[in-house]
């Protein structure tokens, strides 16, 4: 056990799997000739009863037994444990490493474990207690590399025999709320008080005696669907497991029992199985007893704060240290993010995916990804408790919570705390919340943007910094105070287009509702960068960067000279084959050089800039004449286009050039689409030439 623990890599040595063979493959280990292999072969044979000769004949044709079975079956049972946690410690992901490629083999072994787990005399001593523990614990173990092998939707072989020999979810919770027998009680021989060395409530100074219970109901719920989850939500198992966490009574909808007379016995690695559980529950109906409640949701907040990360984070046993805190961070923001995910899917609501990473990064393996339009009721009940929700998340100050917690990951480990942050963010009382407890403070700022950090968290950052821009000018003043001005810099020329794209759109915001950044873009020479980025070979970067050039424009003609240069690239893409969004935020953006002056009139004359807003109405302009079809957007190219010529036909210079007798041909027939504001803008126009409004020719 101790090899294992110290070192993970002795558990490879153990299995028979070759050390130089790679994390990422599938390998098979725990055959004959292994001391994985002697281990399960010991357990065998303590378990031929009728009632197992299938596994013993599958394990071993000796049918002998060795005397003083219990202490040979405890051991062999933590043994398992530790090897299948410190494969998982390693990156191995199958169950296979420990179970060999043989199907009946896999079956035996599972069965033996199986056997041992389900003994009745679980409450009739110290000893038998910990020896049935140990044993739901080593199936468990194994099981859990499965877990991320195959996910909780896909099945395997493993997963639907082992299904086939868990307790039932009814038996389990028994197991969970009877109080431990202590060594006192039930141990009377010197070799039986020698076993039983973790204390009350462990079963060694690494493992809990309840570890065992909450993996395999962890494993249940995952694994079993729909059905499962109703069952443990039946039986009152999200309650118990907080009960459990609390390490007291919590009065949910049912009574707790006398488990909690004595201490949890949950080990690191058993707590984050009992919030892997509870994250499942919430699709049964959970969700409004452990999200919508002060209590349980402080508890859960309570798993992250600082004192227990600290203490976290010095165990010395699997589920301890940097992997630890990691593992545990995530089981409970699977937990926070359930209602942000299967809010996201409600028609009636605005996204709340804050950006392609924040979506991908939270709905993977989250109980709340796997919820689909099939399941409306939820759907509709989540997202209608929204507003709830978020008022209760700001009463147990979780937003304080998960910016303090991000000081003890590491930088590697940001992604999903991020995420979740990203998402919050689109509650406006979150927004503010999140600014005024420091997420925009250069400290921690500084530490997203570690070199360490993935792409996942830049993203994600830029995301926030862009949708607390778009939200309120409020924002603008903290967001300066965070000193990006240099990140953005480096992000507007990087080699991944989605962080160039998402640096020019966080840009456009950051302009959005004053010019309080416009001396910022100057100073630090963000503007001919993003000019740059109007020809950059990315689709999604360039209309982002029209978007910024447009709102570097708006407010004033303070930028108007550093901008002449987009004129040209603006006009490209006003001709090239661009997506309508592009080419009405290229049209746009003209619109905006003339909007405050006319001091670019003669470079939007001369470089083309005009003629190629004409060819964006003659190309658009049937469509918008025909029967039946109506351009509901505001924002088409026909319409940005019609409202970039009106701005500019207030210059005389603007004027005199579009005295064009084919244009005004186009201009007569817009005024016959069925669309208002088409007919509106069109109108804008020809008022300025009255002369020329009932003669086209001339």
């Amino acid at each position: 056990m101790r090899c294992c623990i110290y070192n993970a890599s002795a558990c490879d040595v153990l299995c028979g799997i070759p050390v130089q063979e790679l994390v990422s493959s599938a390998v098979n280990g725990g055959g004959d000739g292994t001391v994985v292999g002697a281990v399960f072969r010991l357990l065998s044979l303590h378990g031929s009863s009728a009632s197992n000769k299938e596994a013993a004949s599958n394990e071993s044709d000796n049918t002998g037994k060795v005397s003083g079975p219990e202490a040979v079956i405890l051991h062999a049972c933590l043994s398992l444990v530790t090897i299948a946690q410190g494969l998982k410690l390693c990156g191995r992901r199958n169950a296979s490493c420990v179970l060999t490629a043989s199907q009946p083999k896999q079956r035996a072994r599972l069965a033996v474990l199986a056997h041992q787990a389900s003994s009745d005399d679980w409450s009739t001593g110290a000893f038998p207690q910990h020896r049935c523990a140990a044993a739901m614990l080593a199936l468990a173990s194994i099981l859990s590399l499965e877990h991320d092998a195959h996910g909780p939707i896909n099945s395997s072989w493993v997963s639907e025999t082992a299904l086939a020999l868990i307790p039932p979810t009814a038996t389990i919770r028994v197991h969970l709320r009877l109080p431990f027998v202590s060594e006192s009680k039930g141990c009377d021989r010197k070799e039986e008080r020698a076993v039983v060395s973790g204390g009350i409530g462990m079963l060694t100074h690494w493992h809990g005696l309840r570890d065992g219970c909450v993996g395999l109901l962890e494993t249940r719920v995952k694994w079993g669907g729909p059905l499962a989850v109703e069952q443990a939500c039946s039986n009152g198992i999200p309650g118990l497991l907080i009960s459990l966490l609390a390490d007291r009574p919590v009065k949910l909808n049912y009574e707790v029992g006398s488990c909690l007379e004595d201490k949890v016995g949950l080990s690191p690695t058993g707590v984050t199985w009992a919030l892997s559980a509870i994250a499942q529950c919430l699709t049964g109906g959970a969700f409004r007893d452990i999200l919508l409640k002060k209590e349980p949701l402080s508890i859960i907040l309570g798993l992250i704060s600082e004192p227990h990360l600290k203490y976290l984070k010095f165990w010395d046993g699997h589920g301890g240290g940097s992997v630890g805190l990691r593992n545990l961070v995530n089981e409970i923001i699977n937990i926070l993010a359930f209602p942000f995910i299967i809010s996201q899917q409600s028609p009636g609501l605005p996204s709340t995916s804050a950006s392609i990473s924040s979506g991908f990064l939270l709905n993977s393996n989250s109980p709340g990804g796997r919820v689909g339009s099939e399941n409306a009721d939820i759907i509709k009940s989540v997202s209608a408790s929204m507003t709830q929700y978020s008022q209760m998340l700001l009463e147990v100050s979780v937003v304080a919570s998960l910016l303090k917690c991000l000081e003890h990951l590491e930088a590697k480990d940001y992604g999903r705390p991020v995420a979740l942050i990203a998402k919050m963010v689109s509650s406006k009382i979150l927004a503010v919340e999140l600014v005024k407890s420091g997420l925009l403070s250069p400290s921690t700022i500084g530490r997203m943007l570690d070199s360490a950090s993935p792409s996942e968290v830049i993203l994600d950052l830029l995301m926030i910094i862009s949708d607390l821009a778009r939200m309120s000018k409020d924002f603008y003043e903290p967001i300066e105070k965070a000193n990006l001005f240099g990140a953005m810099k480096r992000f507007l020329n990087h080699d991944d287009a989605n962080i160039r794209s998402k640096t020019c759109s966080a840009l456009g915001n950051m302009c959005r509702h004053t010019p309080y950044f416009y001396d910022f873009l100057l100073k630090h020479d963000i503007i001919n960068l993003l000019i740059d980025r109007c020809a950059d070979p990315d689709r999604r970067t360039r209309k982002f960067a029209c978007f910024a050039v447009g709102n570097a424009a708006y407010h004033s003609d303070y930028l108007y000279e550093q901008l002449r240069r987009s004129i040209p690239h603006l006009t490209n893409l006003l001709l090239g084959e661009e997506e309508d969004k592009t080419k009405a935020n290229a049209a746009g953006a003209l619109s905006n050089l003339v909007r405050n002056s006319s001091r670019l009139c003669e470079d939007i004359i001369s470089k083309g800039a005009m003629q190629a807003l004409l060819r964006v109405i003659s190309d658009y302009s049937t469509s918008a004449l025909t029967p039946g079809r109506r351009d509901a957007s505001s924002e088409s190219p026909l319409k940005i286009a019609l409202f970039s010529l009106g701005n500019m036909c207030i210059h005389a210079q603007c004027r005199q050039f579009l005295r064009s007798p084919e244009f005004f041909q186009v201009l007569m027939r817009l005024r016959q689409s069925p669309d208002p504001t088409i007919i509106k803008y069109v109108s804008r126009i020809t008022s300025r030439f009255p002369d020329a409004s009932n003669s086209p020719a001339r």
